[in-house]
């Protein structure tokens, strides 16, 4: 797995790039089902045991006067819950929810691109922001194990496909 830095007390906890996107993916899916918020994240999980779906986060285009550079970032989206990404933060220190989450994204697609990381060459992290209408959107495959715990709770967990 893809070894990050988890924030101390953040939402998410881990210290695996896998381990906080499944955790990001479920926090904001069940977020969403709490909310009246049009669904941005449609997500099952499947018989291979591959959690898969689609994603959309609104954006904006910023631009630094200072550097004349411009960037994309993500709007905040269902503001109502809970998040940090520790104190202090670790790998990833974005302090809104979407922002945090398309950082992780941006990351994955990063070590998957590269061919030490992942030598079968697997694309399961996609990507765009589209400039006219200021949306992120992407798709995610994690695969995932299960098993049967001694108390009887089924934990679920993301597994490695990063190789770092």
């Amino acid at each position: 797995m893809a070894d990050i830095i988890s924030g101390i007390d953040g939402t998410f906890s881990g210290g695996k790039l896998e381990r906080e996107l499944w955790q990001a993916i479920h926090y904001i899916q069940n977020g969403e089902r709490l909310s009246d918020q049009t669904e941005r994240f449609s997500f099952s999980k499947d018989d291979s045991f591959n959690l898969t779906g689609d994603f959309t986060i609104p954006g904006a285009i910023m631009w630094n006067a200072s550097t004349g550079l411009f960037s994309e970032v993500a709007l905040p989206y269902l503001p109502s819950l809970t998040f940090t990404p520790g104190s202090p933060a670790g790998t990833f220190k974005a302090m809104i929810l979407s922002q945090y989450f398309i950082d992780l994204i941006k990351y994955a697609i990063i070590k998957q691109n590269s061919q030490q990381t992942i030598p079968a060459g697997l694309k399961n992290i996609t990507l765009e922001f589209d400039y006219n209408n200021l949306v992120f959107s992407g798709s995610v495959k994690l695969p995932y194990t299960t098993e049967l715990s001694n108390d009887g709770a089924i934990i679920e967990r993301a597994t490695e496909w990063i190789v770092t």
